[in-house]
């Protein structure tokens, strides 16, 4: 599927098509990492206690970056398969190569630094939902500018099914950093209620009546 054998996108994909040259353009390898440059964690001073302290808390957060980005691959692929244009199609090739390169990197540097930590429940739980959604606007809030009102009702009842996993998600800490997650809840309830505040003035902006929305209670 290239562009001699289709011909020139059509006029109204063009911006789409626009996006897989692009990027295409920024493709990068894995190998191509200072690998052999750079230690894998930043290193730091003290007693074999503290500096074991800090391996963990470093080795959970590379396994939660691992997790979402082998999750986004698995939501890239369906995006592939669901898209019902060819330019939508071969973006979507790229976006699968590039969380691929993620999680290959990840899984390079886990290895590295002892094995993976412990994974985030609810991002898995966000994960299946979105991958079970029946439809594209479901897995892709943003495609709303042409959805008849039966796709908005269900986007609603999937907004009311994500909200309340989606605030779990954000406030949850593994074990190795449950400390700092207790040190900065304040702050992290703050920018999540900005967060949701943000994402309801953007479905608004699309012509999404988000009345139906039942917004979580956040507590600091």
């Amino acid at each position: 599927m290239t562009q001699i054998e289709h011909g020139p996108p059509r006029e109204e994909f063009g911006e789409v098509f626009r996006y897989y040259t692009l990027a295409k353009r920024a493709e990068w390898q894995v190998r191509d990492l200072p690998w052999n440059e750079l230690p894998p964690i930043p290193e730091s001073k003290g007693s074999p206690e503290r500096q074991a302290r800090r391996r963990d808390i470093w080795r959970s957060v590379i396994t939660q970056q691992l997790q979402a980005d082998e999750l986004a691959g698995e939501m890239a692929a369906q995006l592939f398969s669901l898209a019902p244009h060819h330019e939508a199609k071969l973006y979507y090739t790229t976006m699968v190569q590039d969380e691929s390169r993620h999680t290959e990197a990840w899984l390079k540097l886990i290895a590295m630094v002892g094995g993976t930590a412990e994974r985030d429940p609810h991002l898995d739980k966000l994960a299946k939902i979105t991958l079970e959604a029946e439809t594209l606007e479901e897995k892709v809030f943003q495609m709303l500018e042409h959805a008849d009102k039966r796709t908005k009702d269900r986007l609603i009842k999937a907004g009311n099914r994500l909200l309340p996993v989606f605030v779990e998600h954000e406030l949850w800490r593994p074990r190795e950093r449950a400390w700092i997650g207790s040190a900065m809840r304040t702050a992290d309830v703050a920018r999540l209620r900005q967060e949701i505040e943000n994402g309801v003035r953007m479905a608004q902006s699309l012509g999404l009546d988000v009345s139906g929305i039942e917004l979580p209670r956040l507590a600091a």
